[in-house]
């Protein structure tokens, strides 16, 4: 390991994350939304259709919490409740097209932050740059293949 670019990778990473986080409590409040009803709508966005038992399981919730913190989204229009088709006495939870552009703007929200860095470099240095994080991005894709981020 490079004593030299560990820590510049680590101040990096948690500084970008850092950033992340604080562009989502900012989005939350502006929102009036929790930031444990952000997660559910992201983890909605990448399990469609999901039961309340896999998303109870997912957060860790029991299936009565689950069901309350799906109620509040339901209220809020960013949630429905569907039947699922193959089987009538299970219900599937789908994000509305509110919830789905809740999403896409906290998303926004969440990288801002990166757009505005990004814009702050000149060409050289994006030019620079460009090489080194796809370097980075490739080893990180091909050291953590087989890791689950769901």
């Amino acid at each position: 390991m490079s004593d030299a670019l560990f820590p510049l990778m680590y101040a990096y990473a948690e500084r970008a994350m850092k950033l992340s986080m604080a562009a989502i409590r900012q989005f939350s409040r502006q929102n009036e939304l929790s930031p444990a009803q952000i997660n559910a709508l992201f983890y909605l966005l990448d399990s469609p259709h999901a039961s309340i038992n896999g998303f109870a399981c997912h957060f860790g919730f029991s299936k009565a919490a689950a069901s309350q913190a799906v109620d509040r989204l339901v209220e809020r229009g960013l949630v429905s409740r569907e039947t699922n088709p193959a089987d009538r006495r299970v219900k599937q939870l789908c994000l509305t097209a509110l919830g789905k552009e809740k999403v896409a703007q906290a998303s926004q929200a969440r990288r801002a932050w990166l757009n505005d860095l990004i814009a702050s470099f000149s060409p050289e240095q994006k030019a620079a740059l460009q090489p080194a994080f796809q370097i980075l991005l490739e080893g990180m894709n091909t050291v953590f293949s087989g890791f689950n981020f769901s």
